[in-house]
């Protein structure tokens, strides 16, 4: 009943009794919407749930009572924004996200050392192999394993090396079996990767003799193609997804040989505190790797099967460097330590 005495609607007085915990919820999830869970303080965080709760009860009663249909809209969608600051925010998919782009970067450029040492371990297996090759075709097989040769090897003639990078257009595409050898590309060289990274915490002896033996196997293949004429096709076959993919591997390398030293040289903290801030910082240049792997998948499994022109290869390769080299070296330079630090995943 109102002040002068009259009948209140039903759903006036209910809205009346609770009208002031709905916009104290309302307020509450509006802020969190904006700027994250983080913008409410102690006694807020502890209200959300306990408001919210309170919200969906006064819907209950809504509904079984049949207030007024605005009554009622006005707490579903309450409620449901609510239900989505508390249980299904937005905000760590768009902290992922920017994480991926951002925070990556900024773990494989405090890797510098590391990732070095992992290029010229890489490099020095290609040496080795390219150096032996061409000084005897007989090294091959002794560095590239058959399942990956397919026929590619001394053996085979120069008219058959360069018929392997061109013509396996029409064969993947009748057989239908692009996107199972993109799917498997990128199992079998993430693989690599994980390894590489895992096998740090033996001191990084593991990690450095992976490294080395792709190099192997990248000299070999190389060399073999180089010695028939055949080196610009070859790196137009290869480059378009080895420049993600070879990365991919190094960073990986990186990661290992950060744990490695960790292990070795705690610098000053215990080897526990120094393996934990050496594992986070290689865990982000792990994500950063493994996207990595993804799009090499997509171009070994798609696009070297579906282009077979050496320039477009190869400005697509050149392309892909200067993308993610742009990406190490510039993403996230700007963000601050506070930043960074709400960033990690």
């Amino acid at each position: 009943m109102s002040q002068d005495g009259t009948m209140e609607p039903r759903s006036v007085a209910f809205r009346k009794k609770r009208e002031e915990s709905w916009n104290e919820l309302e307020h509450m999830v509006e802020r969190a919407r904006r700027r994250g869970l983080k913008a409410l303080d102690e006694r807020e965080l502890y209200l959300l749930p306990v408001r919210y709760r309170e919200a969906i009860s006064s819907l209950s009663v809504a509904r079984n009572t049949a207030l007024d249909r605005a009554l009622i809209q006005y707490l579903e969608a309450l409620c449901a924004k609510a239900y989505i600051v508390i249980y299904g925010s937005r905000r760590p998919t768009r902290r992922f996200f920017r994480s991926i782009f951002v925070a990556v970067p900024q773990a494989i450029r405090s890797l510098f050392r590391e990732f070095w040492m992992s290029v010229a371990l890489f490099l020095l297996g290609v040496f080795v192999a390219w150096t032996l090759v061409n000084s005897d075709p007989e090294w091959f097989h002794s560095f590239m394993p058959a399942a990956m040769s397919q026929g590619r090897d001394p053996w085979a003639s120069t008219e058959t090396l360069k018929k392997t990078l061109y013509s396996e257009t029409k064969k993947e595409k009748q057989n239908g079996r692009l996107s199972v050898f993109a799917s498997y590309l990128f199992t079998h060289n993430a693989r690599v990767g994980i390894f590489c990274f895992a096998l740090g915490i033996a001191l990084g002896i593991p990690t450095a003799l992976l490294l080395f033996y792709n190099g192997l196997i990248l000299g070999a293949f190389i060399a073999l193609f180089a010695s028939r004429g055949l080196l610009i096709p070859v790196l137009g076959w290869l480059l378009p997804h080895g420049v993600p993919e070879i990365t991919a591997i190094l960073l990986s390398g990186a990661a290992g040989l950060t744990i490695a030293k960790a292990m070795m040289f705690p610098d000053g903290m215990t080897r526990t505190t120094a393996l934990k801030v050496a594992g986070q910082r290689a865990a982000m240049v792990m994500v950063g790797a493994v996207l990595l792997f993804l799009i090499a998948a997509f171009f070994e499994g798609y696009f070297r099967q579906l282009v077979t022109e050496d320039n477009v290869r190869l400005s697509v390769a050149a392309a892909n460097l200067l993308v993610m080299s742009s990406w190490f070296l510039f993403a996230g330079r700007n963000v601050s330590d506070e930043e960074m630090s709400e960033l990690k995943l």
